[in-house]
């Protein structure tokens, strides 16, 4: 995100991040222990904890790292993070679910320059 932040002006993109079935407090604390300076959008939906919403007491593990290794088929892409960058017109210009800053970068740059 600071890549976007330090690129990019507030007229030429929006950025928002988003939690998935995690309470205010967690998402709060994600929020302050990472400097994030985005909008974030909560998933307030109520259930069970059955995979990795809660992480484990112990050494430091992201939440991708917890949900791959209880969750995640052997070989397959864990579902976090999920980029998502939609154009102007409100149309999908990119999903991956692999992290990769150069290629969503260079899709923003794409994107604005139009």
């Amino acid at each position: 995100m600071s890549a976007v932040r330090n690129e990019f002006s507030h007229d030429e993109l929006a950025a928002f991040s988003m939690n998935w079935r995690q309470s205010q407090r967690i998402v709060k604390k994600f929020v302050a222990d990472t400097g994030l300076r985005v909008p974030v959008l909560l998933d307030l939906e109520k259930g069970p904890d059955p995979f990795c919403f809660t992480l484990p007491p112990g050494p430091d593990e992201t939440v991708t790292e917890h949900f791959r290794s209880r969750v995640v088929p052997e070989g397959a892409s864990a579902p976090f993070p999920l980029q998502i960058i939609i154009d102007k017109e409100g149309r999908l210009a990119y999903l991956s679910r692999i992290h990769s800053t150069n290629k969503a970068m260079e899709m923003l740059r794409m994107l604005v320059e139009e």
